[in-house]
Formats: structure tokens, C-alpha cells, sequence
């Protein structure tokens, strides 16, 4: 069996350190150049953000929005991005860059993603782990099987993952700053919040984490304690909304129904929904507990990776970029796992990135409710004649354009 740990090259400092810059620079040249790409949000972006700034409550079109079918869903998380946004138009116009929206509020979006690469690069530097782990790991990041398979560059999950992992990096060190690290993370998206439990196993200072944490979102909120109709409808047109789903995406046990319906297997997901959500969110806490306690497992990364395991498993939405929430996490989780083990973890990270790949390649529509209880999990057709492998499409097509471009 080949030892990785035996690669001569990379015992050469100077070829490690091309190697990693070569990884960032070829992640963000590949990501600037998909900065053309609109996102199916953008539009619902741009009017929350001009109403924000015309001094409307944005979320009441949110709340009005989920309880009519004939209006798109509109802005349904807490106001941080929507501030980002709005600060960054504001920006342009000061400064009269002119620059479109939809490369402007990317510019975050690349700064986390190169963010949480560093972040997985001192990571694993100060463990000192063999230099191919690094290098994969980067890999890993800034390639997810989401990124290779889709090519899209329109989604805005970086921006919690990198707040998220800079929490678990700080807690039971400086538990205040992680507090607060943590709530920023959960008014992005609300997903950090399944590793609670796991933070606050390993906070040596309770109180002064969920201090922190309460000290943000109250800040976050502040602008919208104008009336308690505004921030009611906050409230509500942040979390509220979400609570009648069905099933949404392509979720494990709803796939498997699709597949296996046909012999009488059915898991019911769509039908009991609720119960599925809420196995998801108490379990996702509860296994950290149990592990920490019964088990005496006390490593912060081991615990996340129990935490996102229970949430993919019965989480009843999962769309195709729920999965790029936990990579670093299941990265360094199986990391510790295998710690020692060194070609097993090769092997069993190989294995679980080309799973993704796959599931990804046969992605093309997500998975619809039955339209009777216990009846057939199905998926509108597909006409649409899309590339299988978008990043060699959409890189071929550019430089074909680069080159009309330069030469005519």
C-alpha cells in the first residue's frame, strides 16, 4: 500500500508553500470567474434591500409571501446579510464604482471562502499534521464535491461557515468572543445551531458564551425595536415562516423512499414531516451529550461531526447546498477519528467525496411530496439538455469568449 506520509516532494518547503498558493490562487480564479452568475435570491435580494433602505420592514412582504401561493417566498433570515448588502450598495454609490449587484455582494462571499480556507490551513498546521492532509483538506474546502459538480457560484454559505468555524476555534479559550462568533453565524443561517450543545460542552464559561451570543443578536435585531409590529415580523419572517416544508430537496430518507417505494418501502418523511424536523434538531444536540458523557469523547470537531451527522440523516429539507455547511466539520471530524490511521482516513474521505459527487451528478430536480398520504415521492421531468460537468462547460465557454475578446 502506497504511504502518502513518504511523498518527498512534499518534505520540500518551498514546493509545499507553491502548492498551497497555487490551491487558493486556482479557488479564487475559478470563483471570480463565476461572478457573472445570478442566483434564483437575487432579485428577492435586491427588493429586500431597496425597501430596507426606503425604510419598509422588509419581512412583512416575507410573512405575506409564505401565506400566498402566489408570490415568491421572499427574504427569510435574520437582517445581518441584508445589512451586509445594503451597506455594500451604499458603498457603491459613494464611491461610484457602479458596480452590479451580482458581482458586488459576492466580494463577502469569496473573502469566507478564502477565510475558512486559512482558517483549515492553521488548523491543521498548529496539529501538525502530515503536509498532504493540508493539502487535501484545502482541497477539500474549496473543490467540495457542491463546487466541482455545479459550478455555481450564487449561494452566500461560506459567510456562516467561517464565522461558525472560528467559533469552535475559540471556545473554551476566549468563550465571550465565541459567543459571539456563534450567534453571528446563526443570524446568516440558523443551521450553527445544531452544534450548541457541542460548544457549550466545551465552554469553560457558560454564562459569558451565551452572553456573548445574546449581546449579538440583540444588536443584530436593534434596528427593528422601532415597534413591536416590526419586530414581530421579524421574528416571524426569520424563523417562523419555515415551519410547514413537507420534504424539500433531495433528503436521505425520502430519497431512499424514491427508490425503494416501488417494493413497499416507504419512510413516511413527507407525511410526518415535524417529527423528522425535530429528531433532527434535538438529536443533533443529544449525541454530543451522549458521546461526551458516556463515552468520555471531549474533542470539539469529533462532536460537531456527530451533530451534522444526525441533521443530514433525518433532516427532512436538504438542498444541494445544505451539504457544503458541514465540510470542514466532517473533514477534521473524521480527521481525529482516524487520527493514527492515516491511509484508513484517505480511503474513507476518498469514499465519502465521490459519494457526493455522484449523488450530485444525478441531482436534477429535487424530490416532490406525495399528493396523498403515504402515496409516491416523485420528480417533475426534465427537459432541460444541462451539462453533466458545468465547470469545464462554462470555463470552455468563457475562454472561447476571452478569445473572440482579444483577437477580433
Amino acid at each position: 500500500m502506497l504511504e502518502f506520509k513518504h511523498m518527498q516532494i512534499l518534505e520540500n518547503k518551498t514546493a509545499f508553500k507553491i502548492v498551497i498558493i497555487s490551491i487558493f490562487l486556482v479557488a479564487t480564479l475559478l470563483r471570480a470567474i463565476a461572478f457573472d452568475q445570478i442566483g434564483g435570491d437575487h432579485e428577492t435580494f435586491k427588493q429586500t434591500v431597496a425597501e430596507f433602505m426606503a425604510g419598509i420592514n422588509p419581512y412583512e412582504y416575507t410573512v405575506l409571501s409564505y401565506q400566498r401561493e402566489d408570490l415568491k417566498h421572499g427574504y427569510a433570515y435574520m437582517p445581518t446579510l441584508l445589512y451586509l448588502q445594503t451597506f455594500l450598495v451604499r458603498i457603491n454609490g459613494v464611491l461610484k464604482l457602479d458596480l452590479p449587484t451580482i458581482y458586488l455582494w459576492k466580494c463577502p462571499v469569496l473573502l469566507a471562502d478564502i477565510g475558512v480556507g486559512f482558517l483549515i490551513y492553521k488548523i491543521l498546521k498548529e496539529k501538525n499534521y502530515p503536509k498532504l492532509i493540508t493539502i487535501i483538506g484545502l482541497f477539500f474546502w474549496f473543490f467540495n464535491p457542491y463546487f466541482l459538480m455545479r459550478y455555481e457560484y450564487t449561494n452566500y454559505e461560506s459567510l456562516p461557515v467561517f464565522f461558525l468555524l472560528l467559533s469552535l476555534m475559540t471556545i473554551g479559550k476566549k468563550d465571550l468572543l465565541s459567543g459571539m462568533l456563534f450567534a453571528l453565524a446563526v443570524t446568516f443561517k440558523t443551521f450553527p445551531l445544531i452544534l450548541l450543545s457541542a460548544l457549550l460542552l466545551r465552554s469553560k464559561n457558560i454564562k459569558l458564551f451565551l452572553f456573548g451570543g445574546f449581546f449579538v443578536v440583540i444588536a443584530i435585531s436593534f434596528p427593528f425595536f422601532r415597534s413591536a409590529h416590526d419586530l414581530d415580523l421579524m421574528i416571524r419572517g426569520s424563523f417562523l415562516v419555515h415551519g410547514e416544508r413537507g420534504i424539500q430537496g433531495r433528503p436521505l430518507f425520502s430519497f431512499l423512499t424514491y427508490y425503494l417505494q416501488r417494493f413497499g418501502v416507504n419512510f413516511f418523511q413527507p407525511e410526518f414531516s415535524k417529527i423528522y424536523t425535530a429528531t433532527a434538531l434535538i438529536g443533533s444536540q443529544i449525541l454530543p451529550l451522549y458521546l461526551y458523557f458516556k463515552k468520555k469523547i471531549n474533542n470539539i470537531w469529533v462532536l460537531s461531526l456527530a451533530s451534522f451527522a444526525v441533521y443530514y440523516l433525518f433532516v427532512p429539507v436538504l438542498n444541494r447546498t445544505h451539504l457544503i455547511w458541514g465540510t470542514p466539520f466532517v473533514y477534521l471530524g473524521l480527521l481525529e477519528i482516524y487520527e493514527g490511521r492515516l491511509n484508513k482516513y484517505y480511503l474513507v474521505i476518498s469514499i465519502y467525496y465521490l459519494l457526493l459527487c455522484i449523488y450530485y451528478f444525478f441531482w436534477d430536480k429535487g424530490l416532490k411530496n406525495p399528493l396523498t398520504f403515504g402515496g409516491q415521492i416523485w420528480i417533475e421531468p426534465v427537459f432541460e439538455d444541462k451539462s453533466k460537468f458545468p465547470l469545464i462547460n462554462d470555463l470552455y465557454v468563457k475562454a472561447v469568449q476571452w478569445k473572440k475578446s482579444v483577437f477580433n
